[in-house]
């Protein structure tokens, strides 16, 4: 049997390419669907909520309210704004303030830390094994797909137990250490070369509650990664979206917890907390909520079918304008029905003129697209138009715009007189809702390993592409996944690479493991003639205190380089060998061989410093920290060209 109708659900955060490729993979699928068939997922289930209580929610909006939806799935956190009310024909009116996707925090991120912190240290202690004696590919690469379904079992079944113990009042007097969860029988793992038995794992609510301390983190509340896994706290995406919809926690009249993770205690505890001004609705079990957008869906395609239109009507929240020489110009106002200024028209206005008079060169138009009102506007879009000669002070622009079904904002601007001309074309994507994707770091090496894997990277960059990919990962102090990829990269060489060993070496010190740091830092000596794995095992063993060796090592550097960094680092080994005529020598040495502070690099800056200080040169300091904060004032502002923007025509008309 064919539906008649049928809708489609997607995240809130869907850009418009997001959208349209929706769209056409439906259709591959024989499914027709237009754009305007898209539902997100936050109102979906809202919509859900309200069918299944609408006495509740009909006494809820008798005034206009403010909605939050805390989707707090499997593998992402979508918090999205919302501000709902009745038309005067009763149907529901929603409009967009804020979406804050974190696509990778999730109820999987949680079952991660228990296989790491729980799980992985009952594995090493039940195998008598050492914490280094696994390597990253056996933990990642093995143990972490065998025992994540039991993780995420010991979990869920710690939850339920929790909520029983909850519902008679029981759980907050009980002995935490004693509320265990199982998973009775052998659990195996088997590797490489070797095969690990697990038996009958357990998860207590004390280590859970422990474990989750950094998820419900309210203060920080930014992303720490490892390799291995994703801590967040569940309250960034919330006050993300807080912020970028202008509002407090307590201006929220709603919050509606969909998505299995938040059936976890702790977590809508701690939203109900954060939200304490708010009535906090949510699903009582674990069906309601897996099925809750899907329902949502189907009542809204009920609703087109049955009526030609939906449950709801999205209106613009805030007005769409475009900046011009006197002020901003309103395009959409505020309050609109949305698609404007329909479902296939766009709107044009002749209200705009060129600002300046140029006969022979182009003219440069600066076009700003603006959000909000005059107190709080924001920018949406900025892009210089090289508008063609000859044009004239006061030629009239021609600007046709829309907001299509997919809530994107497109513009064409054009001169009125010479309609063939090329249009300058522009879209902005969700204009009226704030959309906030971190971990741009993240998404820049997924993009270059996505890259590797489908061949776009020719043979011979690739071994120089897993280096960088390495270096990001560092970077995220993900040093383990770094160091694999540095072994990877080595192996593909087939030979010694003195950059790829020093970074082993620095990678491993990182970690803690002398024994390696130690064999590649002398690996890339002995390979090389440069100073640097000598100057940085000098700098390891002064670290840890083992002055001889790093003297040794030291002098052993100054006969490949002498500069006034190693010098210094010289007199600091010294100084802890509190040999006061080596150190006093090489300061002095440091300090003649250093050139003026503005032709140092950050890094030689750096040493200058240290060994001014140890000489106590007060006027070699203060020439340094004039340099510094020259050099962070430098970059502050760039102005954007000398590009001004559209005048506003006197005899304006409104569009």
């Amino acid at each position: 049997m064919r539906a008649d109708r049928t809708v489609v659900t997607v995240p809130a955060s869907f850009q418009a390419a997001q959208r349209l490729d929706t769209v056409k993979a439906a259709s591959l699928a024989e499914i027709v669907i237009s754009g305007g068939d898209l539902l997100d997922e936050p109102v979906a289930a809202f919509l859900d909520y309200l069918m299944a209580h609408p006495t509740e929610v009909s006494e809820m909006l008798t005034t206009p309210k403010t909605l939050v939806v805390f989707d707090f799935g499997g593998g992402t956190c979508d918090v999205a704004v919302f501000k709902l009310a009745r038309h005067s024909s009763g149907s529901l009116q929603i409009s967009p303030l804020a979406v804050s996707r974190y696509h990778r925090l999730g109820g999987g991120d949680i079952d991660r830390a228990i296989v790491f912190e729980i799980l992985l240290p009952q594995l090493l202690e039940q195998n008598k094994l050492g914490p280094h004696d696994l390597t990253f590919e056996d933990k990642k690469n093995f143990i972490e797909p065998a025992y994540l379904g039991v993780a995420e079992a010991l979990k869920t079944g710690l939850c339920t137990e929790i909520s029983r113990l909850e519902s008679f009042d029981q759980y907050a007097k009980a002995d935490k250490s004693t509320v265990t969860k199982k998973q009775p029988g052998l659990h195996i793992c088997r590797l490489k070369d070797r095969t690990l038995e697990l038996h009958s794992p357990s998860l207590s609510a004390a280590q859970f509650e422990k474990l989750l301390i950094p998820f419900l983190e309210r203060e920080l509340i930014y992303a720490r990664e490892t390799e291995y896994r994703l801590t967040c706290s569940i309250f960034a995406p919330v006050q993300d979206a807080l912020d970028r919809s202008g509002l407090e926690a307590k201006e929220i009249d709603f919050c509606l917890l969909v998505g299995g993770s938040s059936l976890i205690p702790q977590v809508a505890h701690s939203v109900g907390r954060f939200f304490d001004s708010a009535s906090v609705l949510k699903y009582p079990d674990r069906e309601s909520v897996q099925v809750a957008v899907a329902r949502g869906a189907a009542w809204h395609s009920l609703a087109l079918a049955m009526f030609g239109r939906g449950l709801f009507q999205v209106v613009a929240h805030d007005r769409i304008a475009i900046a011009t020489t006197t002020g901003a110009y309103e395009l959409v106002p505020k309050g609109s029905p949305l698609p404007y200024p329909d479902k296939a028209g766009w709107a044009t206005t002749l209200g705009l003129a060129v600002p300046d008079t140029s006969l022979l060169d182009s003219t440069d138009l600066l076009v700003e697209i603006l959000a909000g009102d005059k107190t709080a506007e924001r920018t949406l879009f900025t892009a210089i138009w090289e508008m063609p000669a000859p044009v004239g002070e006061g030629d009239k622009l021609r600007l046709d715009y829309r907001v299509d079904e997919n809530q994107v904002f497109q513009f064409k601007l054009t001169l009125a007189d010479t309609p063939g001309a090329e249009p300058f074309i522009g879209r902005v994507d969700n204009p009226l809702s704030n959309v906030v994707n971190p971990h741009a770091r993240r998404l820049k090496i997924q993009k270059t390993e996505e890259a590797l894997r489908t061949g776009q990277i020719p043979a011979a960059k690739i071994p120089e592409t897993i280096v960088e990919i390495a270096r990001d990962y560092a970077d995220l102090q993900q040093i383990e996944k770094a160091i694999s990829y540095l072994n990877r990269a080595l192996l593909m060489k087939n030979q010694p690479d003195p950059d790829i060993l020093n970074l082993l070496g620095i990678y491993n010190g990182e970690l803690g493991n002398a024994e390696k740091e130690e064999k590649c830092y002398r690996e890339c000596a002995r390979v090389s003639t440069v100073a640097a794995p000598l100057f940085n095992l000098a700098l390891a063993f002064k670290n840890r205190r083992q002055f001889p060796e790093a003297l040794e090592t030291i002098d052993a550097c100054l006969r490949r380089r002498r500069d006034g960094p190693t010098l210094t680092l010289k007199a600091n080994i010294a100084d802890g060998m509190k040999n006061e005529t080596t150190r006093d020598e090489a300061i002095h040495d440091a300090l003649e061989c250093f050139a003026g502070p503005r032709a140092m690099s950050d890094w030689e800056l750096g040493w200058y410093f240290t060994a001014a200080r140890m000489a106590g040169d007060k006027k070699r300091l203060n020439e340094i920290t004039v340099e510094q904060k020259r050099r962070k004032q430098i970059g502050e502002t760039t102005a954007v060209a000398d590009a001004q923007r559209p005048l506003l025509s006197s005899n304006l008309t409104n569009p």
